[in-house]
């Protein structure tokens, strides 16, 4: 609660959240309710409203999440048809459309081909995360870029390059010799002689 004095006349401001259980101090907050005005989620419980944010999500609803965050809110899949592709998601399960379309579209093959299974009810892995999230936003054919020591390097040196722009040190002197102005520019600047 917050209290602002106008003209004298004491204001009172009461923030409620808008899920019960997802108070506005909550670290994750200003996501979740960005996730519920945008229509992706409604959260678990109506009435009360509740999030569940402490609650794993299925796979199920993964593909919920991720069709609505990509599409909009109003996006609804096309019907299933004859079957989902997967052994077991029955035509008439929940979200067999969404997890069709998810499939339609290239960002799962499920969590086993032979026999096809979707797996609805299991929870999302954070690697399982990491594939629908950049599928979701890259597409199908999306592979990451390769992680190594040359990647690595790179990062390094784009990281002192930036460091090195920011407090204006001449570009060549950073190109040729990196790491020896990066040094000396992080003990100047992180020291606080500067």
């Amino acid at each position: 609660m917050a209290v602002n004095y106008v003209g004298g006349l004491g204001v009172s401001v009461v923030l409620a959240p808008v899920f019960a259980d997802v108070p506005w101090d909550y670290w994750a907050w200003q996501d979740i309710e960005r996730l519920y005005n945008s229509g992706v989620t409604g959260g678990c419980s109506t009435n009360p409203m509740y999030y569940c944010p402490d609650n794993s999500v299925t796979r199920a609803q993964m593909a919920v999440f991720l069709l609505k965050g990509k599409y909009g809110s109003t996006y609804t899949p096309p019907a299933v048809g004859s079957s989902t592709g997967f052994n077991d998601v029955a035509t008439n399960y929940w979200a067999a459309a969404w997890i069709k379309q998810l499939a339609a579209e290239g960002i799962t093959s499920g969590c086993s081909w032979s026999p096809p299974l979707y797996c609805p009810e299991s929870t999302t892995t954070h690697a399982q995360m990491a594939i629908f999230l950049l599928k979701s936003k890259h597409g199908s054919a999306y592979t990451p870029p390769a992680v190594g020591n040359a990647v690595i390097r790179r990062q390094q040196l784009l990281r002192r390059l930036k460091l090195l722009l920011y407090h204006q040190i001449p570009l060549h002197l950073a190109l040729t010799f990196p790491k020896q102005i990066f040094y000396l520019v992080t003990r100047t600047y992180w020291s606080g002689a500067n």
